[in-house]
């Protein structure tokens, strides 16, 4: 009798009231203008950052590593020249 209450469709009906209880509509959710353009040149100012400091960081780490075993040691020179 305990096993019958407890079945998978009894606990999926439950777990789907729950989530149905809880969901929030964030779609209804208003902005101000003032946090729409300081949303704005958050994004604007995070696209520069990654526009501009991706190569450098690959760069970085890569030389921060050193090279593989039985490979030259990496420089800005050897990088140029081969």
């Amino acid at each position: 009798m305990l096993l019958n209450h407890f079945s998978s469709t009894n606990c999926y009906k439950l777990i789907r009231s729950i989530n149905n209880t809880k969901r929030i509509n964030f779609t209804k959710m208003a902005l101000s203008e003032q946090a729409k353009e300081r949303l704005g040149m958050v994004f604007e100012v995070a696209k520069t950052v990654f526009h501009w400091g991706f190569i450098p960081t690959v760069l970085y780490l890569g030389f921060s590593k050193g090279s593989e075993a039985n490979m030259p040691p990496l420089s800005v020179a050897s990088l140029l020249w081969q």
